[in-house]
């Protein structure tokens, strides 16, 4: 039976990439709620579309930021383990 082996994966080369794509995902589907309130003509459903990309881009922000804390951790892990 093998004993398991952790390698963790390297991290993104291009910060700017990572950070243009955090900024550009809300910022995209908060205009296509826009475009389609408009098509409706319903308005007044910008403002729910609005907290919506809100709620859901602080919901990724804090579900990331754990992911994050636990990769690092075993980083640290696996690299005190070598």
């Amino acid at each position: 039976m093998a004993s398991p082996h952790f390698s963790p994966y390297r991290r993104a080369s291009k910060a700017w990439l990572r950070v243009s794509l955090f900024l550009l995902g809300p910022l995209l589907w908060l205009v296509s709620v826009v475009l389609v309130a408009i098509v409706v003509h319903r308005t007044d459903l910008i403002l729910l579309g609005a907290l919506i990309a809100v709620g859901s881009f602080l919901l990724a922000l804090i579900l990331l930021a754990i992911v994050r804390r636990r990769r690092i951790a075993e980083e640290r892990h696996a690299f005190v383990l070598r």
